[in-house]
This record gives structure tokens, sequence and C-alpha cells, in this order.
């Protein structure tokens, strides 16, 4: 009985860290949401050059776009001010809260 809780458990706990690895690749949305404040807002505020935006602007799937198509520019426009990470948090913070998320976030503030 023991042998057999070892030989379904073990290939769980695997799957388990693998999909706790592959999630911790694609971003961290808490650095994501601070450095959105920090370096995204001072452009994309309410009547800045930019126009507001917030991650409720777009929908997942137009976020995961835009930052796919901007990926093949290799962030023309902003790569000078942001580190790649910091792109990669930023991404998965947006889409997380994107407007047809299961947690929409303004940004304010």
């Amino acid at each position: 009985m023991a042998k057999f809780k070892l030989f379904v458990l073990v290939p769980v706990f695997i799957v388990f860290v693998a999909a706790l690895s592959m999630a911790a690749s694609k971003g961290n949305p808490n650095n994501g949401k601070y450095i959105f404040r920090l370096k995204c807002k001072t452009c994309h505020e309410v009547g800045s050059e930019g126009g507001e935006v917030t991650p409720m602007t777009y929908t997942m799937g137009q976020w995961k776009s835009f930052f796919a198509r901007n990926k093949h520019k290799r962030y023309q426009d902003i790569s000078d001010q942001f580190k790649s990470e910091e792109l990669t948090d930023i991404e998965r913070y947006v889409v997380d809260h994107a407007m047809d998320s299961e947690h929409p976030e303004t940004c304010g503030g």
C-alpha cells in the first residue's frame, strides 16, 4: 500500500513543481504592477501624450497580441527603458488584470 501511495504521489508532485516553474517563467504580476505604475503611467495617464492606458484598456487577447507583435520588433519603441524581465512582468500583470480577466484592474492611483 505504501508503494502505491508513493507511486501516485511522486508524479503528482513532479507535475506540481513543473507547473510552478512554468508559471514563474512567465513573469511576476506583482513586479509588473509596480513597474507599470513606476514607468508606464508617466506616459499613460489621463491627458498625457500616450493617453490613458490601464490593464482594463484591452482584453487578455489584445494584450497578448500586443506583446507578441512587439517581441518581434524587440520593443524598439521602449526597449531602452525596460529590461526584458520587466516587460515579461508587465505583460503578465496586464494580461492577468485585463478587462475580460477574472480580476480586472484599473491600476488607478
